[in-house]
């Protein structure tokens, strides 16, 4: 082998294989979409909507946004349950490093039994301190929930749309096979005559 092949292997051992080789520090997440459901880990982030990025064991990306996500669920409790912010000590008061977003899948690194607090790290390489009670094993998205009850209130309106509009086609059925000109109703001016 010439010196360009080894060094081209070895990158894509050391950059490719090896990572995907290496054990994920925990079991999976399952993310349930609407698309159906997909294992791996599950990145929540907030930009101007929620995204959820699931990472495969198989290092494949895929994203939703969180409308399209109905819950994720998690081997142990190392899911965010509800909006936390992650603080840069184990103080109410303390400073605000960011907000976690629901959903998101995080590595614990310090759970001190007799606190309250929990030491993680999320996205990487971003660690903080928040609530232990805000930690689940399964959590539901609430724009799933918003979203299944705007559709079936859009469905009832597209019901009543529909039998507004076949009502109109048959009384303008009725009008054009009138010889009489008429008012109309709403403008006030006459109609010609059909």
């Amino acid at each position: 082998m010439n010196a360009k092949i080894k060094t081209v292997f070895i990158l894509f051992m050391v950059f490719f294989l090896l990572p995907a080789l290496q054990p994920s520090s925990g079991g999976a997440a399952v993310v349930i979409t609407k698309y159906g459901p997909r294992e791996g880990r599950a990145i929540v982030r907030e930009f101007d909507r929620i995204v959820v990025t699931i990472l495969t064991p198989d290092k494949r990306l895929f994203q939703y946004y969180a409308r399209d996500v109905m819950e994720v669920t998690a081997a142990g409790k190392v899911l965010i349950g509800r909006k936390t912010p992650l603080r840069s000590r184990p103080l109410d008061d303390a400073d605000r490093l960011e907000n976690l977003c629901n959903g998101l899948e995080i590595k614990i690194l310090e759970s001190p039994a007799d606190s309250e607090w929990v030491k993680i790290a999320c996205w990487g390489n971003l660690e903080g301190w928040i609530r232990r009670d805000v930690l689940v094993d399964r959590t539901k998205f609430a724009e799933a929930e918003k979203k299944d009850s705007l559709t079936a209130a859009g469905a009832i309106n597209n019901a009543t749309l529909s039998a507004v509009a076949e009502s109109l086609s048959a009384s303008e059925a009725i009008d054009a096979g009138s010889t009489d000109s008429s008012k109309n109703e709403a403008t006030g001016k006459e109609q010609p005559k059909n």
